[in-house]
C-alpha cells in the first residue's frame, strides 16, 4: 500500500547529496546512475542501479541527509 509508481526522464535527478531521506526507490525498469561530485566539480559514478535494486535506503534508515 505504501508503494507509488513514479517515472523519471532520462538524465533527471532523483535526489542530491544533502537532501533529506524521505523515500526509498525500487527500480522497476531501466537503470539509475549513482554519482557524487568532487570538490573540484568532477562527477564520479560509482554504481548503476538496475531492475530490482533499492536505492536511497541509507538516508531513510539513518535519518541523515543523502550522501550521493
Amino acid at each position: 500500500a505504501q508503494f507509488r509508481t513514479v517515472e523519471f526522464a532520462k538524465g533527471e535527478l532523483l535526489f542530491g547529496r544533502g537532501d533529506p531521506g524521505e523515500r526509498i526507490y525500487l527500480i522497476a525498469d531501466g537503470s539509475v546512475r549513482i554519482a557524487i561530485t568532487t570538490g573540484a566539480g568532477r562527477e564520479l559514478s560509482f554504481r548503476h542501479a538496475t531492475r530490482g535494486d533499492l536505492i536511497g535506503e541509507i538516508a531513510v534508515l539513518d535519518g541523515e541527509p543523502r550522501t550521493a
